[in-house]
């Protein structure tokens, strides 16, 4: 009786046999400038290949932009966060205003949110030599170099530890999005995606009261929203409500009364300021939450004032 299992060697022979059938229904097709939708294509493709391989990259895009008062872009950083490093694709600023500070604001605010994702390192790359002073003078170092590349010139691989100094356990480690512990609390970032059920029973836990869900989901989809973990509760909430560019205020901060005196407070604060424009916030205060604020490093502003519907003459 003959064995159905082929032979390795008749396998083999098999599988190529497949291969070459299958590769004549393919073809390969030249686009110049490219679809964006075929590279879009390619894109979620490779990050579903090295989620695979690495876990998940708890990838994120973002951008920094400088404006004048027309809103017009003068400049701007293009980042990705991946498995804990930050990329810096594009520091770009007009002629015009280079040797003003403006390159170096926007760097750091990309690495201060690069921390506030819980980041080890930032890896970036530069064209010639005019460049290079600048990324040095800021904690970059060179790690590679691509001779010929621009003609007559060559391209710098730069990194920076974020911590000044490589991690000594950064390949035993897996990363997760977390910013820093406190107390026993985890702080992590998220931006609009904070699960209203877990938002409202915080609330609940502060501020005793009914809350519609739907309306709660909207708000929350509205705003910048920082969180404090412990394991599965929420045990604290920072949301920040902002324009992008002008104005940024806190409609609420929370912390489970269970958890308060630990600085959890404090921390989603200092956490909401480095994803704020220009590190500010502006904010009214209920009078037994001033002089939390006040230890903290907050001052008074001028006189806030509040009118609605019913009041308006």
């Amino acid at each position: 009786m003959l064995d159905r299992a082929p032979l390795p060697r008749q396998r083999r022979l098999w599988l190529d046999c497949l291969i070459a059938t299958r590769m004549r229904d393919l073809t390969v097709e030249l686009q110049s400038p490219e679809d964006p939708v075929d590279r879009q294509a390619l894109i979620e493709g490779m990050l579903s290949h090295h989620a695979e391989t690495y876990g998940d990259p708890h990838f994120e895009p973002f951008g920094l932009f400088l404006r004048d008062e027309r809103g017009e872009s003068q400049g701007g950083l293009a980042g990705r966060i991946r498995w804990g490093w930050l990329y810096v694709e594009i520091l770009w600023v007009r002629k015009e205003l280079r040797g003003q500070g403006h390159g170096s604001d926007l760097l750091e605010r990309a690495e201060a949110r690069a921390r506030s994702q819980g980041c080890v390192a930032v890896h970036l790359e530069t064209g010639g030599s005019l460049a290079l002073p600048f990324y040095q003078k800021r904690g970059y170092e060179v790690v590679g170099v691509t001779e010929g590349f621009p003609p007559g010139s060559r391209q710098h691989f730069m990194r920076k530890w974020l911590s000044g100094q490589e991690p000594s356990d950064r390949v035993e480690r897996p990363w997760t999005p977390v910013d820093a512990e406190v107390g026993r609390a985890a702080i992590s970032y998220s931006n609009g995606n904070l699960p209203v059920e877990a938002f409202l029973e915080l609330a609940r836990r502060v501020w005793a009261r009914d809350y519609d869900e739907r309306a709660a989901a909207a708000a929350l989809a509205r705003t910048m929203n920082i969180s404090a973990w412990e394991g599965p509760r929420l045990v604290g909430s920072v949301r920040i409500l902002s324009d992008g560019y002008f104005f940024a205020t806190v409609p609420e901060i929370l912390v489970d009364p269970d958890y308060q005196g630990r600085g959890i407070g404090r921390e989603l604060m200092r956490v909401a300021l480095t994803v704020a424009p220009r590190g500010k916030l502006f904010f009214g205060a209920q009078p037994q939450s001033e002089e939390f604020f006040r230890r903290i490093g907050a001052v008074s502003g001028p006189v806030g004032m509040v009118i609605d519907a019913t009041g308006l003459r």
